[in-house]
């Protein structure tokens, strides 16, 4: 049901764009749905490998660089094989203390493909000398069961809390979870990085697992729903608690190489919409746009969520209202890797009212955001937003363009001339008061030299 009352089917076939946004596009936002159609599989038996760290509450002071080492070999051996597992191993968590991996298959074939080297690995390489039968150390063992069903705990799942996953509030440090997905290029090919990362966090979130991805997430194809492309190339999903750490985390799979897990991604998520949906976000916000003109649907950190950015501050009002032109306007906001290449992320002027004052500040005025497509002919906001970038000063970038004037080409046409500020640094005295006082009557991606060239021309206090 869509927000004027209408009921419509999506599905591959018809309303397909609608269909592929809400298989991805996070939260309730385009319609109501009433009815889901679910492709069914033949029942699998379900291998369950738990491997444990037990004990800590017993460690004594000289077992600590004993139990430390245990986590460093844990990890070094995840590091160097989650990524090669099969589609058969279909999901399962794993952390410093607690693993348990999920092979969609007999117990022989999970044996096969990757058991047999988790096994020879704690028999033969983690040093269990030392551990204290009893009071500290590991387990490793397997449990079977006749389905996903079984698994999950049967018709006793109900109200069994052993069972049931709690949702919501019932976790006390939701309002301090983070997530970010994994990519496998990263595990494969900064091993030690990543190793040395994840040892950090072990003070602030020991007790935290994370999620394998695993299964079929890593087949389907990127453009087939609208999920953050990165979950397509991702092998884990990684939870963290704290400030600090969580931002370490962030750093290091920035929102130009990856995302955020949707499910777990934390409340106050820096820009979310890049880091919810990548370049997926536009089209979702365009398809927003379509299905839902006014906006009937709203909800926080969901596609074309209208309110507060922050809970108890109030969104940014520009002093004056953007003219209409501006409102349609777009702007070269950054631009993100797709299936190898770099695309242009883009946005409104009237988008980039609705944001907070210091993301507002950071676009019109960072060197970060001074960037075009002359592809698609737009310029970075600070030269297309003219009213909300107004009262800041853009910091220029030596490889900003500028308009340097026109010349008619042999088809008779106007061809616009544009040099880099660089460029405009090494002409003479005179050469540079010329040019940053004079002005080009055409609107084009790029700005005026005063306008781009800042500090060469003086235009910033």
């Amino acid at each position: 049901v869509l927000a004027d009352g209408s009921v419509v089917t999506a599905d591959a076939c018809t309303n397909s764009d609608l269909f592929w946004a809400m298989r991805g596009g996070g939260g309730g936002t385009f319609g109501v749905v009433t009815h889901v159609h679910y492709k069914v599989h033949p029942v699998t038996p379900i291998v369950a490998v738990n491997y444990f760290l037990l004990g800590l509450e017993n460690l004594e002071e000289d077992d600590y660089p004993i139990f430390g080492n245990a986590i460093y070999q844990w990890w070094q051996f995840w590091i160097k094989y989650s990524p090669q597992l099969d589609s058969r191993w279909c999901g399962g968590f794993f952390g410093h203390l607690y693993t348990q991996l999920l092979f969609c298959g007999t117990l022989e074939e999970a044996q096969e493909s990757f058991l047999g080297t988790f096994q020879f690995w704690y028999n033969n390489v983690l040093d269990t000398s030392k551990m204290v039968p009893g009071v500290w150390g590991s387990i490793l063992y397997t449990e079977t069961y006749n389905s996903w069903y079984e698994y999950r705990g049967g018709a006793d799942a109900a109200n069994n809390p052993d069972a049931t996953d709690a949702t919501g509030d019932a976790y006390d440090f939701i309002p301090d979870l983070h997530a970010r997905l994994m990519p496998i290029d990263v595990v494969t090919s900064q091993p030690d990085e990543l190793l040395l990362m994840m040892l950090k966090t072990v003070e602030t979130s020991l007790n935290n697992i994370h999620y394998f991805l695993g299964g079929n997430i890593n087949s389907v194809p990127t453009n087939e729903t609208s999920v953050h492309p990165a979950l397509r190339s991702s092998v884990w999903n990684v939870i963290t608690t704290g400030g600090e750490v969580s931002q370490m985390v962030r750093d290091f799979i920035p929102n130009e190489v990856t995302g955020v897990c949707y499910n777990h991604h934390n409340v106050l998520e820096p820009e979310w919409r890049d880091a919810c949906w990548g370049n997926n976000y536009l089209k979702l916000s365009e398809l927003k746009s379509e299905f839902d003109p006014s906006h009937r649907f709203n909800c926080w950190h969901c596609v074309g969520y209208n309110g507060t950015e922050v809970p108890g501050k109030t969104t940014h009002v520009p002093t004056s209202s953007p003219t209409s032109a501006d409102d349609i306007s777009r702007f070269v906001l950054r631009y993100v890797k797709n299936d190898g290449e770099m695309v242009p992320v883009t946005e409104t002027c009237k988008w980039l009212s609705t944001r907070p004052q210091d993301f507002i500040e950071k676009v019109c005025s960072s060197r970060r955001f001074q960037i075009y497509s002359e592809e698609l002919g737009l310029a970075s906001a600070a030269n297309t937003c003219d009213e909300i970038c107004s009262t800041y000063c853009v910091q220029q970038m030596a490889s900003s363009k500028f308009i340097y004037g026109t010349q008619v080409n042999e088809d008779g046409e106007i061809v616009l001339l544009n040099k880099q500020c660089k460029w405009l640094i090494r002409q003479s005295v005179a050469k540079k008061e010329e040019i940053c006082s004079g002005y080009v009557d055409v609107f084009n991606v790029y700005g005026q030299a005063s306008d781009v060239c800042t500090e060469i021309c003086d235009s910033c206090p």
